[in-house]
């Protein structure tokens, strides 16, 4: 924690010394938090991943056309189709246009329900990241309220020690009080002025935290628009416990995103159990041209049209 804390503290001093505050409220703490965060971005990032494997597993319902050619050459020893073996020269030039269709059931169906799952995982992962992000980003804030209200207590309380000690004195130089009093009062106020120092630190180090978690700029020293530490209600009162324990269970993130994970392994070895024992269909149209002939001449002398048809 030292590790992380000291050069925070030092860029918040450096901060501190070259540019001014700049004023921020919670409603500006929790936009930034759910929109300019890196790890939200990454949740997000994930998610658009998630929903083009989806978007992959749908496309394979439907055929594709492919284009392509080939050229082939052969010489010396061949093999004729009645075994004998033969000596030929021959090129040949194809080329054409191919429609194609592999329908596979099993795969189709198992990976469309894993990838709808792991679509789900990842909305789920989002919501979880993002919800961790404004806590924190809430709670910095809080702990920047915080902060700037002990820097007014000490101030003020320093202003009075200050005032007292003053008073003190002139008794003292009267003769009206005992000197150790005074003596007193200086260690008072001096454990005062050390409590201001560490306060006005701590507005340093959560400014510095608070910047980090909304990614803003670390040279910039950030105070609330409002010191008034107000209390928030953010649940009712009224409502049983146990009503809000089973709201929470439901609403959890979390939670749906560790069951869409566990129905994605489900259907995974759904798939592995029964896609074997399913048939897979495939069809083909080909069209184009070949040409060639023996010997090493023009591989495209008598090039002419082709049609292959094949469905297994």
């Amino acid at each position: 924690m030292r590790l992380f804390t000291y050069p925070i503290l030092m860029v918040a001093i450096a901060a501190a010394l070259h540019a001014g505050p700049t004023t921020i409220d919670l409603e500006t703490t929790l936009r930034l938090a759910g929109a300019n965060n890196l790890q939200v971005k990454l949740a997000r990032e994930k998610l658009v991943e998630a929903k083009a494997r989806e978007s992959m597993a749908n496309a394979k319902l439907f055929p594709w056309l492919s284009v392509g050619g080939s050229y082939r050459q052969h010489q010396d020893t061949n093999q004729a189709v009645d075994g004998t073996l033969i000596d030929a020269d021959k090129r040949s030039l194809a080329a054409g246009l191919g429609l194609n269709l592999v329908w596979d059931p099993s795969e189709v169906y198992f990976q469309t329900l894993v990838a709808k799952q792991t679509t789900r995982a990842e909305e789920a992962g989002v919501a979880v990241d993002r919800a961790a992000v404004i806590y924190k980003s809430m709670a910095a804030f809080g702990e920047l309220l915080r902060a700037t209200a002990a820097v007014t207590v000490e101030t003020e309380a320093l202003g009075l020690i200050n005032r007292y000690y003053e008073q003190v004195s002139g008794a003292v130089d009267a003769g009206v009080v005992f000197t150790g009093e005074r003596e007193r009062i200086a260690g008072q106020r001096a454990r005062t002025q050390i409590a201001l120092r560490q306060a006005e630190e701590s507005v340093l180090l959560a400014s510095a935290r608070l910047a980090f978690l909304l990614r803003l700029d670390p040279t910039v020293q950030l105070t609330p628009a409002s010191a008034d530490l107000v209390p928030l209600t953010l649940l009712d009162r009224q409502v049983p416990l146990g009503e809000l324990v089973a709201q929470a269970l439901v609403q959890r993130p979390e939670l749906t995103q560790v069951d869409a994970r566990r129905e994605a392994a489900r259907e995974e070895l759904s798939a592995a159990r029964y896609a074997p024992l399913i048939p897979t269909l495939s069809a083909q149209a080909n069209y184009g041209g070949l040409g060639g002939g023996p010997g090493l001449g023009d591989p495209t002398s008598g090039f002419d049209s082709t049609q292959d048809y094949a469905v297994a």
